[in-house]
């Protein structure tokens, strides 16, 4: 494998990681590993249907309106955004090591909480990439200030193998309330 330079980030975010963190993140460079990893940009859910239309700019729902999309909500479509810059990304999955599913759960009356499932669903229905893996190499990345662990009972059912891959780590939907 060739090694690619390593960017300014590598070192830039050293003091804000956790150093265990910050290691694997510095050897993933360093070792050349870097340079043939690739990332599969799955909009398969359309939620929204064309989001390169109005990544830095989309229509939100809710009393917070588009007042708070640039402070609050913005990374939901900067993030595919520069992915899909970056020398990382490819248009076919099947060159992927890892997919990041694209969805602004801003744009919808269900939000953050409903949406990861109507989401889900729709991957297992429409794409190719996670009905091949199962998911286990998708990433839903959002921004919002409510996640899965708000809506455990309708998505732990649904999740695959019952965890999501968050951080390295297993999120799992293990709850009181949900069968083991």
């Amino acid at each position: 494998m060739r090694a690619i330079a390593e960017p300014p980030i590598v070192e830039a975010i050293r003091n804000v990681s956790h150093p265990g963190a910050w290691r694997e993140f510095a050897a993933f460079f360093r070792s050349g590993r870097a340079a043939n990893f690739k990332v599969y940009l799955d909009d398969a859910c359309a939620l929204p249907a064309d989001w390169r239309a109005d990544w830095d700019a989309p229509t939100q729902w809710g009393s917070l309106g588009n007042s708070n999309w640039a402070s609050k909500y913005a990374a939901a479509g900067f993030i595919p955004h520069m992915i899909e810059q970056s020398p990382f990304v490819t248009k076919d999955w099947l060159e992927a090591d890892a997919s990041v599913v694209v969805v602004f759960p801003r744009h919808f009356a269900g939000g953050p909480t409903i949406l990861q499932q109507q989401c889900l669903l729709r991957l297992q229905s429409r794409s190719p990439a996670f009905r091949a893996t199962n998911g286990s190499r998708h990433f839903f990345i959002f921004v919002d200030s409510r996640g899965p662990c708000c809506a455990p009972r309708l998505l732990g059912p649904t999740l695959p193998q019952g965890r999501l891959p968050l951080r390295g780590r297993p999120w799992s939907t293990s709850h009181p309330s949900l069968p083991p």
